[in-house]
């Protein structure tokens, strides 16, 4: 019975091996075409919550508790024991209805799980049966970190395969040579985002300028910079963010930067001679020379209106900095994502600007805060229309 036990879990081993090394080539063939890794630009998501945090509680999360707890969930039942089976059991019908949404699909985890997890006696199916579903919600509950494509399937296939392979090592070795093999992938994955920085320069230049863009790694510089002014721009930020930094504001128009790598870039531009730097000029070459599209759709805006002018001057909180209507407008467009449309009849006025509005983090609590402070109303209203454009890297040619 050990003997064929051992050679069912070889068959899973290498089926695992060969989803896992289709993904593999695959991004490698698609790294050695563009430069950048097909798993990068198609996890836009994943990127999105994973920069809200610093490098170090990055590395903590992706190394650490991702692999701890996922494995808790998807590979604890190997142990064979009671606990760890009750626990795997709940954790598996979570994710699933978590992944889902719906209730009758958890009514089938709950009656799937239960039935292999405690009432099936027979290893010879149960073993593989468990190897093959777990493997698969593991691979399917990490769509979320994918945008939807035509390749999201070959990363969901490679985790499925990956989840074969950790249910063998799980079976054969041990729980927690499972959890060391998950920590060590992921570290393999994300250490080369935040350590390691191509040394390529990419030059170009227009009629009043002179730029140079350089990659740098996540621990070079903490924070996202953004210094413009007539004759000299430094602007440290992905690519598509840095698109969005060097666009002219417009009270009718926000910008979305859709965010495909954890790699950051520094762009210094420096103008030539005694001309200011044509920043028109600037976006377009730089559109073009990091093959960055750009998608404009019509959305439903939301009106930002200072109702007294007069008073939004005269506010002068005892803890306060220098702002204007527009760089406020920008900050609420760029924190919460909405398509805010500066009222027509709203001046760009210099005031100052508590210290609290930093904390808010809320943005109904942001609207609160400024109708009561500033007179400064924020609302949804269906006669505005804002033009949103979306800059990203395409995953293919």
């Amino acid at each position: 019975m050990e003997k064929n036990k051992s050679k069912y879990l070889i068959y899973f081993l290498i089926i695992g091996i060969v989803f896992w090394f289709v993904g593999f080539v695959y991004n490698l063939h698609y790294y050695i075409n563009t430069g950048e890794f097909y798993t990068d630009i198609l996890q836009q998501p994943l990127f999105e919550r994973l920069l809200q945090f610093s490098p170090f509680t990055i590395l903590f999360l992706t190394i650490v508790i991702a692999p701890l707890f996922e494995e808790v969930v998807f590979r604890l039942w190997t142990k064979l024991n009671s606990l760890a089976l009750i626990i795997s059991y709940f954790g598996l019908v979570f994710f699933t209805h978590s992944f889902f949404k719906t209730i009758w699909l958890t009514i089938i985890a709950i009656v799937v799980f239960g039935y292999f997890l405690f009432f099936l006696k027979k290893e010879k199916i149960r073993l593989p049966s468990l190897i093959m579903l777990t493997s698969v919600v593991f691979g399917f509950i990490h769509l979320a970190n994918f945008n939807s494509g035509n390749f999201s399937f070959l990363g969901v296939l490679s985790l499925v395969g990956f989840g074969m392979v950790l249910s063998y090592i799980s079976l054969r070795f041990g729980f927690k040579y499972a959890v060391l093999v998950h920590s060590f992938n992921n570290c393999l994955a994300i250490l080369p985002m935040l350590f390691l920085s191509q040394n390529s320069i990419l030059s170009f230049s227009g009629e009043s300028y002179n730029a140079q863009q350089t990659v740098v790694n996540l621990f070079s510089f903490g924070e996202e910079l953004n210094y413009q002014n007539q004759d000299s721009i430094l602007v440290i930020a992905g690519l598509p963010q840095m698109a969005s930094a060097l666009s002219p504001f417009t009270p009718d128009v926000f910008y979305v930067a859709e965010i495909s790598s954890l790699n950051k870039y520094k762009l210094i531009v420096r103008k030539k001679n005694s001309t200011i730097i044509d920043k028109e000029a600037l976006l377009s070459d730089f559109l073009i020379k990091n093959n960055i599209s750009v998608d404009t759709m019509l959305v439903k805006g939301v009106l930002f209106s200072a109702l007294d002018t007069s008073f939004l001057k005269s506010v002068s909180p005892e803890k306060s900095f220098i702002m204007n209507v527009v760089s406020l407008v920008s900050t609420l467009r760029a924190r919460n994502k909405l398509p805010i449309v500066l009222d027509e009849y709203t001046p760009n006025i210099v005031f100052n600007m508590g210290m609290p509005f930093l904390e808010l983090e809320n943005f109904e609590d942001i609207k609160a805060y400024l109708i009561e402070k500033y007179r400064i109303l924020i609302v949804k209203d269906s006669n505005y229309v804002a033009k949103k454009i979306i800059y990203s890297v395409p995953s293919s040619n």
